[in-house]
């Protein structure tokens, strides 16, 4: 007679394996690494490399001011994803009577530099070496392609500079943009900033890096998230179905 005996089995005789990836969010402040005035007119390069401000809009008489500032993202992760960017900036002093203006923020496409010219106004202080000026990115040697900085075409973001005190700049093409330095930190020029030209008493003082007053010092605000290391999970049966015959 022969009997067969089965032994249930919970699971089946099966391995199953799942990749579990995580993103971590993180947020980041930073100083800028550098930051400038470009002053009109070409024939008086002026600069303020190490001054306490920086210059946005139009004067009464002596022309256009243009801040630049750029940004070391060596802390942020190279696998990073960037999901938000905000420049904050100070407006210290506006003119009486004058227009309330928008500023708009272009990438720049050329180095520049700063160098130790240190002004007291709007006009600028004679241009030191290194220094960038309306027609230089490194004064005296190096120049922009065009006068008044080389950037992009598009705009990576408006605000209307309404009164004194701080400001926050922010667009999905401002994170655009620092993760595009990311991936290639040698094209990390940084911003210009560019106020309303087309009219006169436009311009506006804001805090550089350099300012005493740390509040009044622009920043930067990268939020990103960053995938944590893939877990591999393997699941396998508890029991085995098994068949197991015995002869009598």
């Amino acid at each position: 007679m022969i009997r067969t005996i089965s032994r249930p089995a919970a699971f089946a005789a099966m391995a199953l394996a799942g990749a579990v990836g995580l993103a971590k969010a993180d947020v980041v402040t930073l100083a800028p690494a550098k930051d400038n005035t470009l002053f009109q007119p070409v024939a008086d390069p002026t600069s303020n490399g190490a001054g306490p401000d920086l210059y946005v809009g139009r004067t009464a008489f002596n022309g256009s001011r243009r801040a630049v500032l750029a940004f070391d993202l060596s802390s942020i992760p190279a696998s990073a994803t960037v999901n938000a960017a905000t420049l904050s900036i100070s407006v210290t002093r506006s003119p009486q009577g004058g227009r309330q203006e928008d500023v708009s923020l272009r990438r720049l496409s050329a180095d520049w530099g700063e160098g130790a010219s240190m002004a007291d106004g709007g006009d600028g202080d004679p241009a030191m070496p290194g220094d960038a000026t309306w027609a230089n990115t490194f004064y005296p040697s190096s120049f922009w392609t065009n006068p008044g900085g080389d950037f992009s075409a598009i705009t990576s973001a408006t605000r209307h500079l309404a009164g004194l005190g701080a400001h926050a700049i922010s667009s999905p093409t401002m994170a655009a943009d620092v993760q595009s330095w990311l991936a290639n930190p040698t094209t990390n020029f940084g911003w210009i900033l560019i106020g309303d030209e087309a009219f006169t008493q436009t311009a506006r003082r804001l805090g550089s890096r350099e300012n005493p007053d740390v509040t009044l010092r622009p920043n930067l605000v990268v939020t990103y998230s960053v995938p944590e290391p893939t877990m591999l999970v393997v699941f396998t049966p508890f029991a085995m179905l098994t068949r197991r015959s015995r002869r009598r």
